[in-house]
Order: structure tokens, then sequence, then C-alpha cells
């Protein structure tokens, strides 16, 4: 519903940015129309040019490792990137103010939300890439929505291995 005007204004308005778009695997299945915007969203990177692209050649572990910053709707791929503890931004194309939205997605608390018409995307963006006043924030939501076992999650999953072949 965003992404169009998003990869646009972000063309625009940001040349410092480089855009990688991911689109879902299962974009379009249900909602066809998705498939137009997926095509115009991926002409304007191939006309810009300069490291913009449609990512079709890494795995989403990949793109998450080598974002700055991610853009998504609300979507298991943010509780992943949470593990980065690099900044996120939402769209919320039904507008709900921040603390509806907090208590439809509570995972989502620590993200910075842009609204419909992309309202508060420059003042987002500015604070996200800027002294991105929610890192704290994120990097609780971290600990609360991935833990923080002894020696991280890969240690984590090797004793948990070890147990269930032991």
């Amino acid at each position: 519903v965003l992404g169009v005007e998003l990869v646009r204004r972000l063309l625009a308005g940001y040349p410092e940015l480089r855009v990688w778009f991911r689109p879902h695997p299962a974009s379009g299945v249900v909602r066809p129309s998705m498939l137009a915007a997926i095509g115009e969203i991926t002409a304007l990177l191939e006309a810009a040019g300069d490291g913009h692209q449609v990512v079709s050649d890494l795995t989403l572990t990949e793109c998450l490792a080598g974002a700055d910053l991610l853009v998504a709707d609300v979507s298991s791929v943010i509780s992943d990137y949470l593990a980065t503890e690099r900044p996120v931004v939402v769209c919320d194309p039904d507008g709900l103010d921040q603390d509806a939205f907090v208590a439809a997605y509570p995972s989502q608390a620590s993200s910075y939300l842009i609204g419909p018409d992309l309202a508060g995307l420059d003042l987002v963006l500015g604070q996200a890439l800027g002294d991105d006043p929610l890192h704290g924030a994120r990097v609780a939501m971290r600990a609360h929505v991935l833990g923080s076992p002894p020696g991280g999650p890969q240690a984590a999953l090797a004793a948990n291995l070890d147990r269930l072949c032991g």
C-alpha cells in the first residue's frame, strides 16, 4: 500500500541511502494487485541505479545483516532484525495512533512508526538515522523477544541440541 510512494520519497529525498527491496516470496498470491506495485518499485530502483536494487540473490538473513535500517510492515522479519539492535521503521497504513498501534502489536513498541501517506517519514528517518532515541527500547525488546541466553543464541542452540541428542 505504501511501498511505491515510500521508494519514490526515499530516492528523491535521501540520496545518501541505498534502497534494497526484497518482496515477500508470497507477494501477489492473495492480492494480485501487489504484483503491479512490485513491478513499479523494481522499475524505480533499476532506473535509480547506484546501489539501489531488488534483492534476489541474497537470503533474508544476508539482507538483514547488511541493512543499517529496516523499513517493513508488521511481520516476523522485524523480530529477526531485532538481533542487530539497528533501527526499525514500521509502516501503518491504517493510521493508528502510537498507543493503539503498540496495543495491537506489542513487539513494535521499539520501532519508529509511519502512517498513511507516509506521515512522519522525515521525522522518523531523522531520528532513526540520527541520535536514535529508541535504541535503548530496542535493546530491551530484543532481550524480551529473542532472550539473552548465556553465551548467546548459538550457545543456547548447541546446549539444546546436546540435551535432545543426549
